[in-house]
């Protein structure tokens, strides 16, 4: 981090600023390979509020305008950034992900204000300190926490349960985000800013933008965790795993889980869930359903043709493949899979049938019974088509099962010569 810190700067003088953007940039010996850093320094007064450090409110304006009268006796721009967000439902992670509550925007709001009727540069958002030219805008970030107050909103006006809120949110994911990376600017396709903000979405996205809205819907009974792990490819072909660029040397790979308890479908326990491999591609326009949806924890090491791993070293390395950011986790605070296995028992699949129909009958208020049945007995017939190019016939989850066994009877009748009305000899 090369920026000054707020408020502690407020109390130096521009001399003292001076003093510091020089120390600073003698420190980086003016090596070739930290000339970016070294011009950014040197670009303006740098400073970044730390909203893991202070609340917003803390923010006076008094001293900003202390530090523009200093930023202007140096000649220099004033480039005023925030990191962290609000935390929702105890969690710290949903301050990586930006997300802010109403309170903390009204505030930015009055900061961004005073900062542009001074004639200074707008507020900043920083995620990846070492690359502040990716900087989001105040109106990216509150486009993005608009798009998850809506289904937040939408969730709590149609009253749902647990178990409905989570199917919703699935639903919205998959039908809305189509996988798209972004090779030049990683974080595009990685942070909830950014799949906001572009066309550009991976895993993480994905998992992010879950983990998000449950954590500013913060209801009880549904809690929403992401966790990494390492799927290794053995040979066999899928589109799926080709678009995710799954190989023998093993891909880095974000998923959610969900610890749940409904009392209205009497679902208890912990899932792991998918919505990137089951969101939306050419030839599924709205998604591909609810193959990989709250499945038993266990059906990670049931992939078709993918070894699953958890690692519980290295974590930083994968988080910064997966350009999450570089926080030190201890091992503690990994999600361990194995932990959570004997909570995961089978959601059966006339719940699920059940869940969908009480769903889309409040998505679809104008629909009748039978649309409402067509739409459900669609998408499960969907989900049953993508299950088998996902997992094996070791998986437990009710439409893997189904959908092996609808397999096997439609073979078997299909290899079956004798017609029923057909006479036999003897």
């Amino acid at each position: 981090m090369y920026e000054f810190s707020f408020p502690e700067i407020a109390k130096y003088s521009a001399s003292e600023i001076h003093d510091n953007i020089l120390y600073l940039e003698e420190t980086l010996n003016n090596e070739p390979q930290n000339q970016s850093i070294i011009q950014y320094i040197k670009s303006g007064v740098n400073v970044t509020i730390n909203l893991n450090a202070i609340s917003s409110d803390e923010i006076n304006l008094n001293d900003i305008q202390r530090l523009i009268n200093n930023s202007e006796q140096l000649q220099l721009p004033l480039n005023l950034y925030v990191s962290g967000g609000s935390s929702f439902g105890g969690s710290d992670e949903s301050k990586i992900d930006m997300l802010f509550d109403e309170k903390t925007l009204k505030h930015l709001s009055t900061l961004d204000d005073f900062l542009q009727s001074k004639n200074q540069q707008p507020l900043r958002f920083l995620e990846d300190s070492s690359h502040p030219e990716n900087a989001w805008t105040f109106e990216e970030v509150k486009k993005a926490n608009a798009s998850v107050d809506m289904v937040v909103n939408s969730i709590k006006k149609n009253n749902l349960s647990p178990y409905e809120a989570a199917a919703f949110i699935h639903r919205v994911v998959t039908g809305t985000f189509k996988y798209n990376d972004d090779f030049e600017t990683p974080i595009n396709a990685r942070s909830l800013i950014g799949i906001m903000s572009t066309d550009k979405i991976v895993c993480v996205g994905y998992a992010r933008f879950t983990k998000s809205v449950c954590d500013k819907l913060n209801m009880d009974g549904l809690e929403c965790d992401t966790f990494i792990s390492t799927l290794t490819s053995t040979g066999f072909e899928s589109e799926i795993y080709a678009e995710l660029n799954i190989s023998p040397s093993g891909t880095c790979h974000m998923q959610n889980l969900f610890k749940i308890r409904d009392e209205k479908y009497k679902i208890k326990g912990v899932y792991a869930s998918d919505s990137c491999w089951d969101s939306k591609t050419e030839y599924f326009p709205a998604g591909k359903g609810y193959s990989s949806f709250m499945f038993p924890v266990t059906d990670l090491t049931s992939y078709s043709g993918i070894i699953f791993t958890q690692p519980k070293d290295g974590l930083d390395a994968l988080l910064q493949v997966c350009n999450v950011g570089t926080k030190s986790y201890a091992s503690d605070d990994i999600p361990v899979i194995k932990d959570n296995m004997e909570k995961s028992k089978v959601i059966p699949m006339e719940k699920l049938k059940a869940c969908l129909t009480n769903l889309y009958g409040k998505i679809y208020k104008n629909a009748d019974n039978e649309e409402i049945d067509k739409r459900v007995e669609r998408a499960i017939e969907v989900s049953k088509i993508v299950s088998r190019s996902i997992f094996n016939e070791t998986a437990t989850n009710a439409i893997a099962v189904e959908s092996f066994r609808e397999l096997y009877t439609t073979e078997l009748d299909f290899d079956d010569s004798i017609e029923p009305n057909e006479p036999t000899n003897g």
